[in-house]
């Protein structure tokens, strides 16, 4: 697996990739799925931008980086362990 493309990706760069939005769109493709999981596992730093991008993808109208209040940030970054923990 490729990671290096997404290395030094942030959550806008997520956002606009389209294998990534194949995956926030598809999240039962089994092949995508393990690419990202993999990716999370080995880039765990990446997983608030991955978040980020996730909600821009999902609801591209509605967040953005500053409009997020401390509870909102919270509550997604409870998601991001729960979802990491989950998956290993």
């Amino acid at each position: 697996m490729n990671f290096q493309k997404y290395e030094e990706y942030h959550s806008e760069d997520f956002a606009t990739d389209s294998h990534f939005s194949e995956w926030v769109h598809s999240p039962n493709n089994r092949v995508i799925s393990i690419f990202w999981e993999t990716f999370l596992e080995k880039y765990p730093y990446k997983a608030y931008d991955i978040e980020m991008a996730r909600n821009k993808v999902l609801n591209p109208h509605k967040i953005t980086a500053e409009g997020l209040s401390e509870d909102e940030i919270y509550v997604l970054w409870q998601r991001i362990t729960q979802t990491i923990r989950a998956n290993h």
